[in-house]
């Protein structure tokens, strides 16, 4: 019997705020057949820090969060 847990970043969606929404797949198997999935999710909004994040994300806000974006952003919200 051979457990395994893997943790997967299976979602990296925008809106149209320019928020950006990550979700991460948790699965455990056992030999090879899936016998749970969890998911945790998150938001990295513009100008929130996202240097813990990974590369894939990273690559996703760096894109989506220009100074402008970020600008309107916090204008929004203010």
């Amino acid at each position: 019997m051979s457990l395994a847990k893997t943790e997967t970043i299976d979602r990296v969606e925008v809106d149209k705020s320019n928020v950006v929404y990550v979700r991460k797949a948790i699965s455990i198997t056992e030999n090879g057949s899936q016998l749970s999935v969890s998911y945790h999710r998150w938001s990295i909004a513009p100008g929130q820090d996202y240097n813990n994040e990974s590369d894939r994300v990273k690559a996703v806000c760096a894109a989506v969060h220009t100074p402008e974006v970020i600008e309107q952003y916090v204008a929004l919200t203010a």
